[in-house]
């Protein structure tokens, strides 16, 4: 999947930082020369936390994707799993500034309406993305749109 370079390296320093932080939590348990802590509970709190954080950002990184199986497609997240169904997508929906890409589907429920995914494709994938949706959905509608601009002087 494709998050952009300023959101991957924003993701790459927060991964990054928590390392870091969990090298010196490690370090000040082990009682290294010159880092110590007078509360082992909270250098044990810090290293918990650094590594819930590092693990997160991790997967975000390097467990994103997009897979084509038999019956629904699956979104990966980290470990946000999202499968669509290919016969409850209505349609596929493609900003034409961004290119981005959204699968408005058929919610959970009737009362639910309609639910939009996006689907992070690098701009270079979008139309392999399509052509692939195609071949599972052969009617399936793209629609492109232009957003409307926001109006900055409106508070």
């Amino acid at each position: 999947m494709n998050f952009g370079v300023a959101k991957t390296i924003l993701l790459a320093f927060v991964a990054l930082g928590a390392l870091a932080i969990i090298g010196l939590d490690i370090a000040m348990l082990a009682g290294a020369n010159g880092v110590y802590t007078d509360s082992s509970a909270i250098a044990i709190v810090s290293l918990v936390a650094a590594t819930i954080i590092a693990v997160a950002a991790l997967l975000v990184i390097f467990n994103s994707a997009y897979r084509f199986k038999d019956d629904h497609i699956v979104a990966t997240l980290g470990f946000f799993v999202d499968k669509i169904k290919y016969d409850d997508v209505v349609c596929i929906k493609q900003n034409s500034e961004t290119r981005e890409i959204y699968l408005i589907c058929k919610g959970v429920k009737e009362s639910d309406g309609e639910v939009s995914f996006k689907i992070n494709v690098s701009v270079k994938n979008v139309d392999d993305f399509i052509k692939d949706m195609r071949d599972h959905i052969g009617d399936v509608i793209v629609e492109v749109f232009t957003p409307e601009k926001k109006d900055k002087k409106k508070k």
